[in-house]
């Protein structure tokens, strides 16, 4: 169970659920609002009176908000993002390269929840492939990673692609005809990720394939540990 969807069930019965947990209904009202964030005694208190316990683990960050975040700052193109993630890199003071970098690496699309892959085929284009699965699930899709990078600097360097679709379930079932289903990402693999927020917001079409935003696109490329510096040239003061 994700803690957004504990928090949902215990504002349910607020008054009640503050009670047993020893605290405030507005607090827990705030918290359920998203205006504040539960301490980690607070929230196992929560969890425990819905019959729940809470267990800590930290893990790799693969949060979109961070590169929709980041987009609200450098990209005309979106005007909307989580006010956390501002403040946030506010505090952070990072500005330019250091902040696409950072937010590309905090948004980590392979590691994202529900992200699947798979491998390499010879003798097969494979952002054909993809495309060809995407277009026949969704209308709503994009190619990012170095499929896209390739086609912003008409180059032709080998890499893994990845897909930002709105229907990743049906594009998968479409792929798995095709492609070999893989664990990780592999160097000259797919990603196929859920896109939930700006991913696709300034994409280009070229014949009937659609590319990631050069933003995107570069966010993308630093989250899966890879240098955007050719694609990103000229775009800060260095």
């Amino acid at each position: 169970m994700e803690i957004n969807e504990l928090i949902q069930i215990a504002s349910e019965h607020p008054s009640r659920t503050a009670r047993d947990a020893g605290i405030a209904r507005s607090t827990l009202n705030r918290i359920a609002a998203g205006k504040t964030q539960p301490s980690t005694d607070s929230l196992r208190e929560i969890a425990l009176t819905l019959g729940f316990d809470v267990e800590m683990s930290v893990r790799v960050a693969a949060d979109p908000g961070a590169a929709q975040a980041v987009r609200c700052l450098l990209d005309s193109h979106v005007s909307e993002a989580d006010e956390v993630w501002l403040a946030r890199f506010e505090r952070w003071g990072l500005e330019g390269r250091n902040l696409l970098e950072r937010a590309g690496q905090l948004s980590n699309p392979s590691n994202q929840k529900g992200a699947r892959f798979f491998g390499w085929a010879p003798s097969l284009n494979i952002p054909l492939v993809v495309a060809a699965a995407a277009a026949g699930a969704s209308s709503g899709w994009a190619l990012s990673g170095v499929a896209a990078e390739n086609f912003w600097l008409g180059a032709h360097n080998p890499g893994p692609t990845l897909l930002w679709t709105t229907e990743s379930d049906r594009t998968c079932d479409l792929l798995e005809r095709t492609l070999p289903q893989a664990e990780s990402l592999e160097p000259a693999g797919v990603a196929v990720v859920q896109a939930t927020g700006t991913e696709l917001v300034d994409r280009a079409a070229d014949g009937q394939l659609f590319y990631a935003a050069p933003i995107q696109t570069a966010l993308d490329l630093y989250g899966l540990g890879l240098d955007p510096t050719e694609l990103t040239k000229g775009w800060f003061d260095e």
